[in-house]
């Protein structure tokens, strides 16, 4: 039979002084202790707060277990309970196994994690902080569990940067292909080149290349770039793709 208990929220935040674009940061730990008898936790509520940030500049929310009892933040060993995108402002992170607290056992005691992967695409200049709005933002699976805490409980904000994105050409990605050439032929590789960014993704828009040699502008009829599809080092006309 479920007996009244008090559970008791306590948090700190750990919000950086700036989110980078496709970075992942720990944002808040949550405490709760039982005062007696059983209780148990199956999800935890995260409300969105900032001025300029959106849903979609946090990829999303996790919560994660201190399982190493290190007192955080959350480190490789502290296993996923949840994870969930914003919508309309609220995480939704119903775990995918119930964390139970017993008063007579070490568990009387567990600590939570919240963090955010921040998206690539995410809004410079917005501001990001972590809110449990009300004591109904921890989730309970004995109803006669009253939950005691500061609500709301509210991190500082911080602004979203953006990241600074290094395109790289690998110099083993580079072949030369230029060879004898008759009037007339067409899809003739001169070049093969790779393309990495070092962090996020990259808007590629365009390509300048300039010709060398002796032959005059209106030798050359037009100018292609081809993306490999199947990776075989090979120009395939039909199965790879002009860009």
């Amino acid at each position: 039979v479920e007996q009244p208990n008090t559970l008791t929220i306590s948090t700190a935040e750990y919000i950086p002084s700036n989110f980078f674009q496709g970075e992942a940061y720990t944002v808040l730990r949550v405490t709760a202790t039982v005062d007696e008898g059983d209780t148990s936790i199956y999800g935890i509520k995260i409300n969105r707060f900032g001025s300029g940030s959106r849903d979609e500049d946090v990829r999303s929310v996790s919560a994660y277990r201190d399982e190493t009892a290190d007192g955080g933040p959350r480190v490789a060993g502290d296993p996923l309970l949840a994870s969930a995108p914003f919508i309309s402002g609220i995480a939704n992170l119903v775990f995918t196994s119930t964390v139970d607290l017993r008063a007579t056992e070490a568990s009387k005691t567990q600590v939570f994690f919240i963090a955010y992967d921040i998206s690539p695409t995410a809004n410079p200049g917005g501001m990001l902080g972590a809110r449990l709005t009300n004591s109904s933002y921890i989730q309970m699976g004995n109803p006669k569990t009253t939950i005691l805490g500061s609500f709301p409980i509210e991190t500082s904000s911080a602004p979203i940067k953006s990241t600074v994105n290094k395109l790289l050409i690998p110099t083993e990605s580079i072949f030369d292909w230029a060879a004898a050439m008759n009037q007339g032929d067409e899809d003739e590789v001169m070049l093969e080149f790779g393309l990495i960014s070092d962090k996020n993704s990259i808007n590629w828009q365009a390509l300048t290349v300039t010709s060398s040699g002796s032959a005059q502008d209106s030798d050359i009829r037009n100018v292609k770039i081809w993306k490999d599809i199947n990776g075989n080092d090979a120009l395939e006309v039909g199965i790879d793709t002009t860009i």
